[in-house]
């Protein structure tokens, strides 16, 4: 099993509602699950939990932690997660220009 976290800041113009962040929320773990299925394969994973957590509003600070069980050991898992990370990232930053909530990307 692995456990990794990661967390990013995105430069918002205004604060967003309640269902805005939802909608951040889910859009990067489906990128999660989404990634994972492409390099793994659903089927081989016994566990998987993805947790989103959006604080703030200047930057919007979004973590995500990832705890994953393959049903059998796998040498990529590491490069996997970290592409499924950026992947949720990168689909938050687009969720969040689409919604009008920033122009680009991300904040150190």
């Amino acid at each position: 099993m692995d456990d990794v976290s990661f967390e990013v800041g995105i430069v918002l113009r205004r604060r967003p509602s309640a269902s805005e962040i939802e909608e951040l929320c889910s859009t990067a773990e489906e990128a999660v699950e989404h990634v994972l299925e492409k390099q793994i394969g659903l089927k081989r994973i016994d566990d998987l939990q993805v947790t989103m957590r959006a604080e703030g509003t200047k930057p919007l600070r979004l973590s995500i932690d990832i705890y994953l069980a393959p049903s059998r050991p796998l040498a990529q898992l590491d490069s996997v997660l970290s592409e499924a990370t950026d992947a949720a990232f990168s689909a938050a930053e687009r969720k969040a220009i689409d919604l009008k909530l920033c122009k680009n990307g991300r904040s150190s």
